[in-house]
């Protein structure tokens, strides 16, 4: 879906999708693990998406099944919680390219959103990761698609309120016969767009693509998800530890086919990339390669055992006294 950025302005979106994170979630968690995760709806940072609720339900009034005077405070109270913790999501940001008549089109393109990385990345300090989201797609179905309904797409924004509110079509008649999990997540299947991506047009800038997952176990631990075939390239922050980048760098071996970037900034504050070569890897790991082979070969266990042997002799023979 294109989307209008002036008079005469336009950009449409590429299979790009970013996600914005700490140096710790992305060197500990994320790129050591490969995966990423899922996490707990309640858990958005907007509250008219995190307490979304479905307003009353629909009654056959022409049916022998009547709710009671306390059924339709139960069913909210147990909507909002199955909302929450039932669907699983992840977030990442949409790039665009622009038509090319734009003076300034970096705002768009995904790597480079000043507010994302002083919010989700550590004040700059943090990593943005790439994926292809058709590839990420492909991840959330052919992992996940099997324990329950999987979903996906771009966030659409709103200015009217009532945009966001649902319109409630879930039957009494379906929730006594089939059960209210059973009638809420069928409810979801049709309605997912309008439920979990829409969202107030104050977070427009963030251009958000989701995955989403309706977990059946009502956990509300994170659902992880493999996305090493997904992933394409690692962006590093401006203002990332220079003592951590080595560890960037041995992620090359693990990742050969993934793009590694160092973002810097320039004199008026835009960012400039900087593709991080593999040369680099090359030269961290030959100094740590000691000077000289030893000549007792074995791996350093037994090396090491070898020495501590040599060394108590050595002591236990200055211990020794001397002939008079």
């Amino acid at each position: 879906m294109a989307i209008r950025t002036g008079p005469g302005y336009s950009a449409n979106p590429t299979d790009n999708v970013y996600h914005y994170t700490s140096s710790e979630a992305a060197l500990l968690g994320i790129l050591s693990s490969g995966k990423i995760r899922l996490s707990s709806f309640a858990n958005v940072n907007d509250p008219r998406e995190s307490k979304r609720n479905i307003n009353g339900f629909v009654v056959n009034t022409d049916s022998d099944i009547q709710p009671s005077g306390q059924d339709g405070m139960a069913v909210n109270q147990y909507t909002r919680t199955y909302l929450g913790t039932q669907m699983k999501v992840a977030c990442f940001t949409r790039d665009y390219m622009t038509d090319g008549s734009m003076a300034f089109g970096d705002e768009l393109t995904g790597w480079s959103h000043a507010a994302q990385w002083a919010h989700y990345a550590g004040r700059h300090s943090g990593i943005c990761l790439e994926f292809s989201a058709t590839k990420l797609e492909d991840c959330l179905r052919q992992q996940l698609a099997e324990y329950g309904p999987v979903f996906y797409g771009d966030v659409e924004y709103y200015l009217d309120e009532f945009s966001l509110v649902p319109i409630s079509e879930v039957r009494y008649e379906y929730m006594r016969e089939f059960g209210l999990d059973a009638a809420l997540s069928h409810y979801i299947e049709r309605h997912y767009q309008t439920l979990f991506l829409r969202k107030h047009s104050d977070w427009q800038s963030e251009h958000e693509y989701r995955l989403l997952f309706l977990d059946p176990t009502g956990s509300m631990h994170p659902r992880e998800l493999d996305i090493r075939t997904a992933l394409t390239g690692i962006y590093v922050g401006p203002a990332f530890q220079e003592s951590r980048i080595s560890m960037v760098y041995e992620f090359q071996e693990r990742y050969p086919d993934v793009s590694f970037y160092r973002i810097y900034d320039e004199s008026d504050g835009r960012p400039v990339l900087q593709r991080m070569a593999r040369e680099s890897l090359i030269e961290i790991l030959a100094q740590r390669k000691p000077p000289f082979e030893p000549t007792s070969t074995g791996p350093l266990t037994e090396r090491l055992a070898l020495l501590r042997a040599a060394d108590a002799a050595r002591l236990s023979s200055r211990s020794e006294p001397h002939p008079g």
